[in-house]
Parts: structure tokens; sequence; C-alpha cells
């Protein structure tokens, strides 16, 4: 369950939003919170797919001067796409993690909001890993010693990326 949030709208959001409401009313109903969560999802995805882009752009950029570890960052991208749409983040938030577990050798946690507990959330982002890593050493012929060579490249990108 999400925390409470609370907020005022102008006078034309209101209007909007009951319009909306009284909409939904007469067709069967819908909660207020799922109005803003529909209202988040649609903006989410543009932002998202900007955001991706420019991050993807800045990489390619680094990368381009090693076409064989531009073709892993891509995998990489691809596998962390569906993980970050699934979070509702960016893939930049997910190749940070992906890139502390798998090049850093770091454990990543999740902190539960009601028990505060922490969680490892390591095991997707080396799973993700192996899966890349058999489906690339196929393709590429690359061994596991020359992959993890090409990720220490990408994260040494990467880190450059974040410092900026």
């Amino acid at each position: 369950m999400g925390i409470t949030k609370s907020f005022r709208l102008n006078a034309r959001a209101e209007s909007m939003f009951n319009v909306i409401k009284f909409y939904h009313d007469n067709r069967g109903g819908i909660s207020d919170t799922e109005i803003f969560v529909n209202g988040i999802e649609m903006q989410y995805e543009n932002a998202v797919q900007d955001l991706n882009s420019a991050f993807k752009s800045y990489m390619e950029e680094k990368l381009s001067i090693m076409p064989d570890v531009l073709s892993l960052f891509y995998s990489i991208c691809n596998m962390l796409e569906v993980l970050s749409y699934s979070e509702g983040n960016t893939i930049e938030d997910q190749f940070s993690l992906f890139i502390a577990v798998n090049d850093e050798f770091s454990t990543v946690f999740t902190i539960d909001k009601e028990s505060k507990e922490r969680q490892p959330k390591t095991v997707q982002y080396a799973k993700a890993w192996e899966n890349i890593r058999i489906s690339e050493g196929r393709l590429s012929g690359c061994g596991e010693e020359e992959l993890d060579n090409k990720l220490t490249s990408i994260g040494d990108a990467f880190r450059e990326y974040a410092k900026k």
C-alpha cells in the first residue's frame, strides 16, 4: 500500500478532474486514485521514452569506438528495459543497479515501507547478466572473461555518465 499524498489542484485542473470523474461515474465508476494513476502512467510513457533515449544516446557515443562492446550494451538494455517498465523507472536506474551487482559486486536492497526491513534485490540482476552472458557468448563466441571485460568497459562509461 502506498503513502497517502495530499495536494491541491488549481481551478482548471480540478474542473478537468471533475469532468473525468463524472464521465467514469456514469460508466461504472472509477476511484480518484485510479484517475491519478492513469494520468501518471500516460505521462510516464512519454517521459521514460525521452529519458531512455537520451541515456542510450550518451552511452552509444561513448561506446561507439568499441562496436563489440556496444552490442553487449544493447543486449543489456533490452533485458533491463523490461525491468524498468515493470518497476516504473528508467533504464538508467536499472543500469545503475545492474552495474553495481555485476561489475562492482555490490549487494542491492529494497526497503519494505511497512516493516522497514531490507530485502536483497541482487538476484534479478545477477540472473539477467547470466542470461545475457549465455546468449551473447553464443552469438559472439566470447568467453566469460572477455564478456566480463566488456562489462567493465560499459561500467566505466556508465560511471562517467553518472558523474555529469
